[in-house]
């Protein structure tokens, strides 16, 4: 008798057990993108990753990521194109006989010899080469740990527990060299390749959004509008400090010549990434509460007043602007030739990055998240994903399989799309056979210099008011951390005069038209 009622107890049990452990798998699975879904609108997952994220306690907050054009991680890739929209492509990482590696001679040759075998066969074709960077993504929680994965393949190249779990951690950025993220009042700076400690040091005060790193610098925005500078290769050199008006609350935007940074006042300040001096300011009517954008040689930026504004990014001045009708407060991509804006209700809309013209506005689509050669992707209000033709803002169609989204990246440097949610998931999705990624940034933009215009009427810069002084005072403000600010070390103030810029001896509107071949228009 007791052999039938032990057996009866284990097949109650696991009648018991079963249900529960069911849907558990099913909801995590359900979790990524129908593969069949992404496959009706020429789309792959390319991987899934998963953060390591402590249920109940922790959760994903962000994910930002950082593209890189360094030799040492970059590669050469030769793209053979027939007229037919057929690409055979030939890298330098390939292997060849014997499983040697092609490199970048044995990789453009392989390609020669395919468009003269196309050549000889009577069909047109044409020979491209491109560098493909190495991007990162790193993932951040709210509990402090940070993962840096390889952006194409999900590899977890390192993660590391920042600081203390109790203390707020802010996103982590990057450059070519170094990760830097701050938790509490301490910055922590990692090697980028490996995740080693190179250096920590305390700040100023709390960081009221995450840090941004230029080729030499660190710059941390800090609560009350104060932003400070750290060199990277000397951090007990005393910061470089200035006082913004209003409170920073996105992460500032580093260009190859620029670091900007926008505050809840609607002022956006523009200063030199490496030998730190505030240039010049806009003056919004609203709050600017997402990051500017770049595209060479502009800075764009959104504000809650319903416009988009266009600048030049060492000359300063508005080249445009233009009026959406709503706030603004999903954050700005400039691909290219163009600029995605959503304001609130209002779909997306296309603009001409030059003048800020209305290209097309696509009433479906709310945020941005990436673009191809052909087409823009976007979540609509519900957070599904969005597929428009890039050329007139047809919606293509819709994935309703992206409703558990809720950490999209905005990718303004690849044609991929990165998706992840507060649990841990992270998935990149691309085009069918897009093996390698369309990259949207140029490594080292060059510009010729700007002319003044004989002819020009005599105006003066649209925002060219008087800055506030930087403000060496309060660095030991009180925190909720209990940490005094780092002992002998003074604010520098902002050095306006350190150098002259090419195109100083032009007004803003010179130099738009210089650029633009027209006057700035405002629409």
């Amino acid at each position: 008798m007791p052999k039938p009622i032990h057996s009866l107890c284990a097949v109650l049990v696991a009648v018991c057990l079963a249900p529960v452990a069911a849907p558990a798998k099913e909801a995590a699975a359900s979790k990524l993108v129908s593969e069949r879904d992404l496959n009706a609108f020429g789309l792959e997952r390319a991987w899934s990753g998963q953060v390591y994220v402590d249920a109940g306690n922790d959760k994903l907050v962000s994910v930002t990521q950082h593209t890189s054009f360094d030799p040492a991680v970059s590669f050469q890739v030769f793209d053979v194109k027939t007229e037919d929209g057929r690409v055979y492509s030939y890298s330098q990482r390939g292997r060849g006989s014997f499983g040697r590696p092609l490199g970048v001679d044995g990789a453009k040759q392989m390609a020669q010899n395919r468009l003269e075998a196309l050549t000889a066969d009577g069909k047109k074709a044409t020979l491209a080469e491109r560098t493909i960077p190495h991007t990162i993504l790193m993932a951040q929680t709210a509990r402090g740990m940070l993962h840096v994965f390889d952006a194409e393949t999900g590899r977890t190249m390192w993660s590391q527990h920042v600081g203390r779990g109790d203390y707020p951690s802010t996103a982590a950025a990057a450059n070519d060299k170094y990760v830097a993220m701050v938790n509490g009042m301490m910055l922590y700076v990692y090697n980028r390749g490996d995740g080693r400690l190179a250096w920590e040091r305390k700040v100023g005060s709390t960081a009221s959004a995450g840090p941004a790193l230029s080729a030499t610098m660190v710059f941390i925005p800090m609560v009350g509008g104060k932003v400070e500078g750290y060199q990277l290769d000397s951090p007990r050199t005393p910061a470089w400090s200035y006082k913004a008006s209003g409170q920073i609350l996105v992460q500032p935007t580093i260009t190859p010549r620029s670091v900007a940074f926008a505050t809840d006042r609607g002022w956006m300040y523009v200063s030199r990434p490496d030998n730190p001096a505030v240039r010049y300011r806009l003056e919004a009517r609203g709050s600017i509460v997402t990051p500017p954008a770049y595209r060479f040689p502009m800075i764009y930026a959104a504000s809650e007043d319903g416009y988009a504004y266009a600048m030049h990014e060492t000359a300063g001045g508005t080249a445009w602007r233009f009026g959406a009708g709503m706030p603004i407060e999903q954050p700005l991509a400039a691909i290219g030739n163009a600029v995605y804006v959503s304001p609130e209700r209002g779909g997306m809309y296309r603009l001409d990055a030059t003048t800020g013209a209305e290209v097309w506005q696509a009433r479906l689509a709310n945020r941005f998240v990436s673009a191809s050669a052909t087409r823009v992707y976007a979540l609509d209000p519900y957070r599904r994903l969005t597929v428009v033709d890039e050329r007139n803002g047809g919606v293509v169609g819709q994935i309703g399989s992206t409703a558990t989204v809720d950490l999209p990246i905005v990718n303004q440097e690849t044609d991929r799309l990165y998706l992840a949610d507060g649990d841990g998931l992270i998935q990149c999705i691309r085009e069918i056979d897009a093996k390698y990624p369309v990259v949207h940034i140029v490594a080292n933009p060059t510009e010729a210099p700007i002319k003044k215009a004989e002819a020009a009427p005599a105006e003066a810069p649209a925002d060219a008011g008087d800055m506030p002084p930087a403000d060496a005072g309060d660095a030991g403000a009180n925190t909720p951390f209990g940490e005094a600010a780092p002992a002998g070390e003074e604010a520098m103030p902002a050095d306006e005069g350190a150098a002259a810029d090419p195109a100083a001896d032009a007004t803003p509107q010179e130099m738009a038209r210089e650029l633009f071949g027209e006057r700035p228009r405002d629409r």
